[in-house]
């Protein structure tokens, strides 16, 4: 049984994990839980996840049921950053989200069970200076980058945490 100031709570307290840590995993779900549209509790778990994993800068990259641009959410850079910065990396022009109809082909086609990774951390002092590195990330002064996403139900990529 753990205690704190707040209450009591009681739960099986796994090998490994401390009441600490466990107490921040409630609390981020509880407050998620709290957000009733799958934009607006990206937006949260983002805001959250700050306390957990120390982040500079974020963006939230969502899409349609078709890979069409929904929205760009940022937090810690700017959005033309963002979008110079994709651009090179996926070779695609990102639109404003205003432009509701341009198709956005981040992993065209690809789906949850294609046994493709879509989540990762990638350390950038162990990569090669190439121009893709010397034109986007020195100047963001990147150590890390890690991304992931998250699918409907039918499978389809929806929303890319950056």
């Amino acid at each position: 049984m753990g205690d704190s100031s707040k209450g009591i709570y009681s739960f099986l307290e796994p090998e490994g994990i401390s009441f600490r840590n466990y107490m921040q995993a409630f609390d981020l779900v509880q407050k998620c839980s709290e957000e009733h549209t799958p934009r607006s509790f990206c937006v949260r778990l983002l805001e959250l996840l700050k306390r957990v994993c120390p982040y500079d800068m974020a963006a939230l990259i969502f899409l349609d049921a078709n890979n069409k641009l929904s929205g760009i959410h940022t937090t810690g850079r700017k959005r033309t950053e963002l979008k110079k910065h994709l651009q090179y990396y996926i070779q695609d022009y990102i639109p404003d989200p205003a432009e509701k109809d341009v198709p956005f082909n981040l992993f065209c086609g690809m789906r949850e069970a294609s046994g493709f990774s879509f989540s990762g951390v990638f350390d950038w002092k162990n990569f090669s200076g190439d121009e893709f590195k010397k034109r986007h990330i020195a100047p963001l002064k990147l150590c890390h980058s890690m991304g992931f996403c998250f699918f409907d139900l039918s499978g389809t990529y929806r929303v890319v945490f950056i």
